[in-house]
């Protein structure tokens, strides 16, 4: 295996192909090139007609030195490989490299072709990975010379949040109004849009929007949209900010249709996780019924998974409930805790008031029905059963 290590960060090797590496990691394989991506850039050594791996090796070797001795000279290298090898080598702390590549950056930007500057964008090359080798100087005037032209192609919420890394008040205050305006706006396919990019709100703003959304009803069609808002809103306020948690009823109010949320409320609070002396294990369910938080999931206003215990205390409240899953129309997945020695007779038991609810009703949504055993016998939550809801 030949080896010709051009720089202290660049080698290239030959193993069959010509390969080259930075940093003594792989990067890729080296091709005789066929286009440029940038048009106005050309290789300026043409490979010779007669290729093997040896002189295709030897012809590459030559390129990049010839490149690098010219202070990385775009010209001198062909760009489907340029622009990517120069980013890698400035990631790994090429100074030259650095330089040059900022200087790249800059030229493409100036050029205002739309492939170019969606290329710049989807690359990362203005922040996130490369966000420490501009300046907040340099990311300010990128902001203030490009920010209109992105948002010509549709993409400003892309391009200020890559510069929102370096907490750039101007950015930063743009960017919080664009999303707010975007969330109050009465069309909901822009609200959904823009949902990926609230967590730049702080729980301040984000209880304002909740609050001003809750009072709007959607049109028709786009109820379940609404529902995502608000959801998404909510789950940001309370795990993205570290801020409000919500009552129950008020996650029923907003979450959910009309006709589901009583029924809901009615299980979540008769459905307690009750007391027993247990040696608790880092399981999902028993940390929640250490917690007293009963599980349940919600989507675009619909009830879809939810948790029901059982004891020999609380059995009738738990078969009420079992028939109560009849009002949730979309119902996936519901979990049976059971706290109790479980035998036959409670299996039947479930077992038909899951049929009665199912076929009686019409629950054709509900594909998931798992049925967890904790009892006095064993310190860990058992799996003893998944129903097969489609033979019952």
């Amino acid at each position: 295996m030949r080896e010709i290590k051009i720089t202290k960060y660049l080698t290239l090797k030959l193993e069959g192909k010509t390969i080259i590496y930075i940093n003594s990691k792989r990067f890729g394989v080296l091709k005789i090139p066929e286009s440029p991506f940038f048009d106005e850039v050309q290789s300026a050594d043409k490979p010779p007609n007669d290729l093997n791996a040896e002189i295709e090796f030897l012809w590459h070797c030559s390129n990049l030195q010839a490149w690098v001795k010219n202070n990385y000279e775009i010209n001198l290298l062909n760009s489907d490989i340029y622009f990517s090898l120069l980013s890698k080598l400035t990631f790994f702390g090429d100074s030259k490299a650095k330089r040059v590549f900022k200087e790249e950056i800059l030229k493409r930007l100036e050029t205002g072709i739309d492939k170019t500057l969606r290329f710049i964008l989807k690359n990362h090359y203005l922040g996130n990975t490369y966000s420490d080798f501009f300046t907040r100087d340099e990311l300010l005037f990128i902001y203030k010379n490009y920010v209109s032209k992105y948002e010509s192609l549709g993409l400003l919420l892309p391009f200020l949040r890559t510069l929102s890394f370096e907490k750039i008040p101007d950015v930063d205050h743009h960017y919080k109004k664009v999303v707010k305006n975007k969330l109050l706006t009465e069309n909901y396919k822009e609200k959904v849009k823009v949902l990926k990019h609230i967590d730049i709100l702080d729980v301040t703003e984000l209880l304002s929007i909740l609050g001003q959304l809750k009072l709007k009803k959607a049109k028709k069609g786009n109820e379940s949209k609404r529902f995502r808002v608000l959801s998404s809103l909510m789950y940001e306020i309370q795990n993205g900010c570290g801020g409000t948690n919500f009552s129950m009823l008020e996650v029923s109010r907003t979450l959910l249709v009309e006709n589901e949320q009583t029924h809901f409320l009615d299980i979540i609070n008769s459905s307690n996780y009750p007391w027993v002396n247990l040696d608790f294990e880092a399981d999902v369910v028993r940390r929640r019924y250490w917690q007293g938080e009963l599980y349940f999931d919600v989507l675009e206003g619909h009830v879809k998974s939810i948790e029901l215990c059982c004891d020999s205390s609380n059995s009738k409240i738990f078969y009420d409930n079992l028939q109560k899953l009849k009002n949730f129309r979309k119902l996936n997945n519901v979990n049976l805790l059971v706290f109790c020695e479980y035998d036959d007779e409670i299996y039947n038991q479930i077992r038909y008031s899951l049929i009665r609810t199912k076929r009686v009703f019409g629950l054709s949504s509900l594909e998931n029905v798992g049925i967890y055993v904790i009892s006095e016998s064993s310190i860990y939550l058992n799996k003893i059963m998944d129903l097969n809801v489609f033979s019952i």
